[in-house]
């Protein structure tokens, strides 16, 4: 996707008519979802309209984009701090930012939407026609999650925006239900013989990023409803749960005398040495070298 605009100068403290190109810098592309960042540079996009579900927030702001007494400049089509807001599909819409801001943006396949509002036993998919801004601080936090991933200086983790998109989703599903009109369900559970083969499919992916999709498929599940059984089954979320099996596995390697620091972290599919001993001594309370120097005695 593409916004095409004319390019006119302007002034530091006004919005520049720009094109807007998703990269692979400033975008991540899954299978039933987008997520995008823009800014600093401000953008004014003409009305348009998609046929998926966007949600768009300010996860960076300066302060030049607001007048005397916090009065915010610019039309209101500009994503204001701390509020987010939810454009359905086929809704025709402006859009852009102020200079100095940047945004995170989601577009959520209606697809996806469906699987999940039947993963949740809704008897049909939310409607969210009307709304334009949603107030819920979670979801709110997970976009801005997802955002300041993508700006994180290493690349960013597949199959922990797989997670929070799926949050995101799910947590917006629920968040338009209509209880009254869910079907009843019972909290979801993996039994030993979906964990064991969960655990073979993540000890034989441990250096590299997870798919999402294909860990739910593994236990016969839809992404919702494994996210919640996994946490359900182990206490853990997935994220959580797959560190803690390389770090297990990393204990298992540093008992050895022969595998360097810098080759564990890359077996393990960190991103660097130093980011594998700042989860290794948060998990464990001691660095690898310590570890390793105690396995020994």
């Amino acid at each position: 996707m593409k916004f095409l605009l004319y390019y006119t100068p302007m002034s530091a403290d006004r919005v520049q008519r720009t094109s807007w190109a998703t990269t692979p810098l400033n975008t991540v592309r899954m299978p039933d979802a987008t997520v995008m960042v823009g800014g600093p540079v401000g953008q004014d996009l003409p009305e348009h309209a998609h046929d998926f579900v966007q949600l768009s927030t300010v996860f960076r702001s300066a302060e030049s984009s607001y007048g005397q007494g916090g009065q915010e400049r610019f039309p209101d089509w500009f994503t204001r701090p701390d509020t987010l807001k939810l454009t359905p599909a086929k809704m025709p819409h402006r859009g852009g930012w102020n200079t100095g801001t940047e945004i995170v943006v989601a577009h959520l396949e209606n697809g996806f939407i469906q699987a999940i509002a039947d993963e949740f036993g809704m008897a049909d998919r939310p409607d969210f026609q009307g709304y334009e801004t949603v107030l819920d601080p979670l979801v709110l936090s997970l976009l801005k999650a997802a955002g300041s991933e993508l700006r994180a200086p290493i690349w960013p983790s597949r199959w922990y925006m797989e997670s929070l998109v799926h949050s995101l989703a799910g947590r917006l599903v629920m968040s338009f239900s209509d209880p009254a009109r869910r079907l009843s369900r019972h909290l979801p559970h993996l039994g030993p013989l979906q964990m064991r083969r969960i655990d073979e499919v993540i000890e034989f992916s441990l250096d590299r990023d997870l798919s999402l999709p294909d860990l739910a498929k593994t236990a016969g599940m839809g992404t919702q409803r494994f996210m919640q059984a996994i946490r359900n089954t182990t206490g853990k979320s997935l994220h959580q749960y797959v560190m803690a099996r390389r770090i297990a596995r990393a204990k298992r390697l540093l008992a050895q005398r022969n595998p360097a620091l810098a080759e564990i972290s890359f077996q393990l599919g960190f991103s660097s040495q130093s980011h594998f001993g700042a989860v290794f001594k948060r998990l464990t309370g001691f660095t690898p070298k310590a570890y390793r120097e105690a396995q020994r005695r």
